[in-house]
């Protein structure tokens, strides 16, 4: 059974979990990330923000077309990779970064049918470390 924050009804994510893969989404309802196992589908964990490797973006098609036919969300593109940390601190103790944030990437069904980067190239996979915080999708400099 996986363990939940009573606090907020969220599960957890384990130390076991480090390197599993996975399918991450922004949820509007908890308004954090879920994060479900690739293998199985099913939520393992609720985070404020992960930082994932070897990471991929998909975006299901028809759950886009449904959205732009419905003018309704619904979850259709997420950030596969392998999980290489979660609720870490953006900032140190003396507010200085702790990552070197590079590019951020985006997804809006209504602008495109994937991601893009900021000066609007497509992006499929990138062989950096990634960070989801704040709603956003990060690259990291390393």
């Amino acid at each position: 059974m996986t363990p939940k924050d009573t606090r907020k009804g969220r599960r957890q994510l384990k130390p076991t979990d480090l390197g599993t893969p996975v399918k991450v989404y922004y949820n509007l309802h908890r308004k954090c990330f879920s994060v479900l196992s690739h293998h199985t589908g099913r939520v393992i964990g609720h985070v404020e923000n992960i930082r994932l490797a070897d990471v991929q973006f998909h975006v299901r098609q028809s759950g886009r077309e449904q959205v732009l036919r419905e003018k309704k969300k619904n979850v259709h593109a997420y950030v596969l990779g392998l999980i290489q940390g979660w609720d870490e601190a953006e900032e140190g103790p003396d507010g200085s970064p702790t990552f070197d944030l590079g590019e951020k990437i985006s997804y809006n069904p209504y602008v495109a049918g994937h991601f893009w980067r900021e000066g609007g190239d497509r992006v499929d996979e990138t062989d950096k470390y990634v960070l989801l915080t704040n709603k956003q999708i990060r690259e990291i400099n390393q």
